[in-house]
This record gives structure tokens, sequence and C-alpha cells, in this order.
């Protein structure tokens, strides 16, 4: 090559290696990794691409895994369809898949010596859900805390070990159902307070230390069902004040509860209500704007439930209605026009 400067002109050799140039290598099916050395093997192809899905672990009822080491996969950036970490007996982190860019679900269960799910800061929307579950000792979840968007449902369960939700303070958007159960450190919901909408269910269940939802209350939505079950800390329905919910209402179990005023938007459910075995539950006020139902109610086992103030404006009643189990409840009069007048 000639290279001039004015008048003056030399010839120079340049030089252009390819060193740095990542080829893509695509794999173009399903990818089932079920031990360490095929974890190996597959690694040792350098793949950046699985056209399918990618399983890491066992199959359920087919016991687990030897995998300990997912460094072999450090050149995959992207996976068309779902990633499953799943029954991998002593694989205690996912660290290896930091290049990870792009899966459509994410789904990590039953691994019972997992503690770091790491590696996951390029994931920012996954559009066909979340599990997490059955994970007793996993306690860092930091991998997932650039997660914005759910496309589908969030669903942890059984993560003994996770004592909070502020890896998900970056996450806006869920556009179907949230699960959380079985989580007995969590004490709030805080780290959901980015959260602006929910299109479907909501479900909180053996949340044993739970005490505060008002990390919700930036959620203002028209849901389907609610489900606060078997929750001993908590008190208060406090941060549910924007929503509404149309379907069903499962209030169960719940020792201490006694301020459930957040419900008062509901005035329809299509499948009724169960309000069952809170101990510290009075009366009904809280569905003082309800007017209609479909499908059954069940009130039983409340042992200071004094009055079902709350029903007087329930005119329809559905199917099958029972009250039963409430040593203190001594009179029926709030249903009366919903007997006279309903159905």
């Amino acid at each position: 090559m000639q290279v001039s400067n004015g008048a003056v002109s030399e010839n120079a050799i340049v030089t252009i290696t390819l060193n740095d140039v990542v080829e893509e290598n695509i794999y173009n099916r399903d990818a089932f990794l079920q031990t360490q050395e095929e974890v190996n093997e597959f690694g040792a192809n350098n793949y950046t691409r699985i056209n399918g899905m990618f399983f890491i672990g066992k199959w359920e009822n087919n016991g687990y895994s030897d995998i300990v080491d997912l460094s072999p996969l450090q050149t995959l950036n992207y996976v068309r369809d779902g990633l499953y970490i799943q029954f991998n007996e002593l694989l205690t982190t996912t660290s290896g898949l930091e290049n990870l860019e792009h899966v459509i679900r994410f789904e990590v269960r039953s691994n019972p010596a997992l503690v770091n799910v790491v590696g996951f800061n390029n994931l920012e929307d996954i559009w066909a859900g979340v599990s997490i579950r059955d994970n007793s000792v996993l306690s860092n979840f930091d991998g997932l805390s650039n997660l914005k968007t759910i496309g589908s449902s969030l669903f942890l369960n059984k993560n003994y070990s996770m004592s909070n939700l502020d890896w998900l303070s970056n996450l806006t958007s869920i556009d179907h159902g949230l699960s959380i159960g079985f989580s007995p450190l969590i004490t709030n919901l805080n780290g959901l307070s980015n959260l602006v909408y929910l299109g479907d269910d909501l479900s909180l269940t053996h949340i044993d230390s739970l005490n505060d939802l008002s990390g919700l209350q930036n959620l203002t939505a028209t849901l389907g069902g609610l489900s606060i079950a078997e929750n001993d800390s908590l008190t208060t329905l406090n941060g549910l004040q924007n929503l509404t919910f149309t379907t069903y209402l499962l209030i169960y179990g719940n020792d201490v509860l006694t301020d459930l005023t957040p419900l008062l938007n509901t005035s329809s459910l299509r499948s009724g209500f169960e309000i069952s075995l809170n101990d510290s539950l009075i009366d009904l006020s809280f569905l003082n704007n309800l007017t209609n139902m479909g499908g059954s109610t069940s009130i039983l086992n409340n042992p200071n439930l004094e009055s079902l103030i709350g029903l007087s404006n329930l005119t329809e009643a559905g199917s099958y209605f029972f009250v039963r189990g409430n040593d203190r409840l001594t009179d029926f009069c709030d249903l009366q026009h919903a007997f006279t007048v309903g159905r």
C-alpha cells in the first residue's frame, strides 16, 4: 500500500488480523445436557446460539444430574426458546452464562445446592414467563436484577432462603399473574415498588414473615383473582388499594389479619369468595361495595367473626353459600337482601 504526504510517498505494509472477529455458531435444535461431560462436550463447540429449548439437568422423576460447572457455556448468547435449569443436585451457581442476551422463558427448578443465580444481567425482557421454585438454599438472585418486563407470569415458590425481592426493583410489567409462596424470610414487597402493570391473578401464600404489602402501592389494575393465605405476620392489606378484583377472593389462614379495607374496590366476583380460618377477623365491612357474585361462597371457621356486615348490598349470591364454624356469629341479617332479591 502506498501512503503519501504531500510530495513524499512511501510503501507501507498493513496487516489485518481476524482474531477478534466472532463467527456465529448455531445449534439448530433443542439442547439437552444431563451430565457434566455433556456440558463440557457441548461447550467445546463454542456455540453462540441455540435455535430451540435449552435444558440443563434432568427430567422430573429421573433423579439429579452431576453438573457442577457451567463455565464451558460462556460463548452462548442466544436461546430462541426457553432455558431450563433443573434437578441439578451439586450445582451451586449459574456462573458461565454471563453472555446470554435472550431467552423466551426462564425456569430454575429443584436445584438443592444452588445458592447464586448470576450471569443473566443482559436479560431485560422475558416473553413467556419466569419460574423459580424448589431451590431450598438459593439466596442470591442478582443475576436477574435488570429484568424489566415479563410477558407471561412470574412464579416464585419454595425458595426458602430468599429474603427479599430487591432484585426485582427494575421490573415494571407482568402480563399475566404474580405468585409468591413458601418464602418464610420475606418481610415486605418493596422490591416490587416499580411494578405498574399486572394482567391477571395475584397470589401471596405461606410467607410467614410478610407484614407489609405497601410495595405494591404503585400497581393500578383490574385483576382476576386474589389469594392471601397462611401469612402468619400479615395484619393489613394496605398496598392493594389501587386494585380491583373481578373473579375470586381467597382469604385463608391469616392469623393476625384485621385490615382488609383496601379491597373496597371490589363490586363483582364471577367465582365467589372464601374467607376461612382468619383468627382476628371481626367483620366483612371490606366487602361493602360487593353487589353480585357467581360461583360459591364460603365463610368458615373464623373464630372471632361477629358480623356479616359488608354483605348487606349483595343482591346476587351465586349457587352455593356456606357459613359455618364462626363461633361468635349470631345472626345472618346482612344476607337477607341477597336471598330475597337474588336467586
